[in-house]
């Protein structure tokens, strides 16, 4: 399958068929290039959330994240940094700051304040 058609895919808004490609994991660079694509296109951030919690591979959860950054999905985001060891929960605080969350800085002061 090539870039274009998933291109084409989030230029049209077809979620059905981003979240299909996003939940095969038998090529994660495909796997990937659709998860962004499916945040491009208003896809579900519950969706994202779930392929990033079960995938093991560091660049679908990177793409799962910038899905969830590119669809507007901070809650999510937040959610998951409250719930992941501290290697990730930097990763997330950092995007949190990117997405200019207004919750991110309560989490930051708290973070400061309290060590964790």
């Amino acid at each position: 399958m090539s870039d274009a058609l998933i291109d084409a895919y989030a230029i049209a808004g077809d979620v059905e068929s981003l979240e299909a490609l996003a939940r095969d994991d038998s090529d994660p660079e495909r796997q990937a290039q659709a998860l962004e694509a499916l945040g491009i296109a208003g896809g579900s951030g519950d969706t994202l959330s779930e392929i990033y919690r079960s995938s093991d591979n560091a660049e679908v959860k990177e793409a799962a994240l910038s899905g969830m950054m590119i669809g507007g999905h901070d809650d999510i985001v937040l959610d998951l940094f409250r719930s992941t060891d501290d290697k990730q929960e930097r990763a997330m605080l950092e995007l949190l700051v990117m997405m200019g969350s207004d919750e991110v800085w309560d989490i930051i002061d708290q973070t400061l304040e309290t060590g964790q």
